[in-house]
């Protein structure tokens, strides 16, 4: 199956090759579009319905940012890559707000964008809905639930609160839960922290100990720990890995 790709990128030269020269068909993607700015990718959007859009930041008329902001306000749960020449924390914590896929910092690597895709084309694959982190659900009692962690991961969640968002009990919700995702309410936040954790590694120039605390994490050593067993590797280890993939 191909999937419908926009690209948005104001710069002639990057966006004529961001569209002619990547393998898109190769990777299972179709470009039905282009845009050279955020107000012009809205109407397209409208028009087109793509599966998943790549968006550059700094443009004209509209940016990036308010860009995503309107899609996801408007019900476009699609996955969203962002491309970037900044790598400024403020830019890679809005961009996780809006719950984008990637974040990549120019001048952009095939082989980046390649692996970045093979993720959307996945998420795609599996019919997941990317509005969220979280996958789609058919008990629609947990929905608040799934919205209020995406939207407080960085803050202190307790399972009691959940439970009154989905107006069960504790051990209701906890088994609701894993029969639906297949992890544990825990598993769920901390599998969901540690993906944020990794774009402000990969974006970023904070210290471990501030990406653990914007993730969520009170501890570092904790953080360290469950970072690890879902990605095996370090905070320290994948960041390397992936300035030497940007660097390839």
């Amino acid at each position: 199956m191909m999937y419908k790709l926009l690209i948005v990128e104001d710069e002639k030269f990057i966006r004529k090759r961001l569209v002619e020269h990547c393998p898109w068909n190769e990777w299972g993607f179709e470009c039905i579009g282009e845009a050279e700015n955020g107000m012009e990718a809205l109407s397209i959007c409208a028009n087109l319905q793509p599966d998943v859009v790549l968006t550059d930041v700094r443009m004209p008329v509209m940016d990036g940012l308010t860009l995503i902001s309107k899609l996801r306000n408007n019900g476009f749960n699609l996955p969203i890559v962002v491309i970037s020449g900044y790598a400024d924390f403020s830019y890679a914590q809005q961009a996780i707000e809006y719950n984008v896929m990637a974040y990549i910092l120019k001048p952009i690597k095939q082989q980046v964008l390649k692996d970045t895709f093979s993720k959307v084309k996945n998420t795609l694959d599996k019919g997941l809905i990317y509005i969220t982190s979280s996958p789609a659900v058919k008990d629609t009692t947990l929905l608040p639930v799934l919205n209020y962690i995406e939207e407080n991961y960085h803050n202190d969640i307790r399972i009691q609160r959940l439970a009154e968002l989905a107006h069960l009990s504790v051990s209701q919700l906890m088994r609701r839960f894993k029969n639906e995702t297949g992890l544990s309410i825990v598993s769920y936040i901390n599998k969901l922290r540690v993906e944020k954790a990794k774009i402000l590694l990969d974006n970023t120039q904070l210290k471990i100990y501030e990406i653990a605390q914007r993730a969520g994490f009170d501890d570092v050593r904790y953080f360290c720990r469950v970072f690890r067993y879902l990605t095996n590797y370090s905070p320290t280890d994948y960041r390397e890995r992936c300035r030497n993939e940007a660097e390839a």
